[in-house]
């Protein structure tokens, strides 16, 4: 899984700062790794103390899945997008499992 994290010109971005968030999301999001291609997270600086995420994981051979969180921390808003991407897939993934058709059982 390919992680690349964004930021606007307001925020600075240093290398701590975005491995820091990378082992969070990836912590966060490591059960669904196998089918996830890339996970992109882009933080805005929309006031001083307000921050706003995006959070999109394309998913191999599916649509991508994309969530948003706000809050008053970079970090704050990225692990709020991580959760809510984990909470999505879950979902997700949960509903492609219950379409699949179950095979016969002999009894």
């Amino acid at each position: 899984m390919q992680f690349m994290f964004n930021t606007d010109n307001n925020i600075d971005g240093t290398q701590e700062v975005a491995e820091r968030i990378e082992t969070g999301i990836r912590g966060t999001l490591s059960r669904f790794e196998d089918q996830l291609t890339r996970v992109v997270l882009h933080v805005n600086q929309e006031t001083d103390e307000h921050y706003t995420a995006s959070l999109e994981a394309r998913i191999e051979g599916q649509q991508p899945q994309a969530v948003t969180a706000d809050g008053g921390s970079v970090d704050g808003v990225a692990m709020e997008a991580g959760e809510k991407m984990e909470r999505l897939l879950d979902s997700h993934f949960g509903k492609l499992e219950a379409r699949r058709p179950q095979p016969d059982t002999i009894g």
